[in-house]
């Protein structure tokens, strides 16, 4: 569990500093290969938060699977 929210908040910091950068327009013409990477991360971010907020138990969540069938630590690594 202690790994999870470690990897999560590292994933949560670099998440926040990238977003406002992908939402731009100019960045996403200039550097379309990785903006779509980032769309990528950035709907699997939002999966894992809409599923956290369904179940806030975080022994629950920390040891959920998955749409694709991975778990959070290998999501966030």
């Amino acid at each position: 569990m202690q790994d999870v929210c470690e990897e999560w908040l590292r994933c949560q910091r670099d998440w926040a500093y990238l977003q406002p950068i992908f939402d731009s327009n100019d960045i996403t013409k200039q550097l379309p290969a990785e903006s779509k990477k980032f769309k990528t991360v950035d709907k699997k971010w939002v999966e894992i938060i809409k599923g956290m907020e369904s179940n806030p138990n975080v022994l629950v969540s920390c040891s959920r699977v998955l749409k694709d069938g991975s778990g959070l630590l290998e999501t966030f690594r």
